[in-house]
C-alpha cells in the first residue's frame, strides 16, 4: 500500500472521504487529468471506493484486473481516455456498479463479455467508441 500512496502523491491525485472524519476508508478517487499510463495493482486494496474518475487521463492504456475486486464501486468514469485499449474482462464482478462512462475514441475495440452481468447498471455511456470488426 505504501507504493500506492507514493503513486497517488506523485500524480497529485485527489482522494475524498465522504465520512464524518477521515478514516482511511476513502469513497472517491479522482485521478482525472493526469499523465497515468497504467494504474498499480494496489488499487484493488481500496475496497471502500464508491467512485473512480480517470477522465482526461489521455495516456491511460489499461486498467489492472484488481479493479474488478472493488465490489462497492458504483461509478467508473473514463471520459476522453483516448489511449484506453480495453477494459478488464472481469468487470462483471462489479455487482454494485451503477454508472459506467467510457469515451476512448478509436482504441477501445469492444466491451468485456462479463458486462452483461452488471445487473445494477443504470447508465452505460460509450460515447465516441467506434467498435471495430
Amino acid at each position: 500500500m505504501h507504493d500506492f500512496v507514493q503513486f497517488l502523491t506523485k500524480n497529485e491525485c485527489l482522494i475524498i472521504d465522504h465520512g464524518e472524519e477521515t478514516t482511511g476508508e476513502s469513497r472517491t478517487l479522482k485521478l482525472s487529468g493526469n499523465s497515468i499510463k497504467e494504474l498499480p495493482e494496489e488499487i484493488g486494496e481500496l475496497i471502500h471506493l464508491r467512485h473512480i474518475d480517470l477522465s482526461y487521463s489521455r495516456i491511460l492504456e489499461t486498467l489492472p484486473d484488481t479493479i474488478c475486486g472493488l465490489y462497492n464501486l458504483s461509478t467508473l468514469r473514463f471520459v476522453k481516455c483516448s489511449e484506453l485499449k480495453k477494459l478488464p474482462e472481469n468487470m462483471g464482478n462489479l455487482i454494485n456498479l451503477k454508472h459506467l462512462y467510457v469515451e476512448s475514441y478509436n482504441n477501445l475495440k469492444s466491451l468485456p463479455k462479463g458486462i452483461g452481468r452488471l445487473t445494477s447498471l443504470q447508465t452505460l455511456d460509450v460515447c465516441r467508441c467506434w467498435w471495430r470488426q
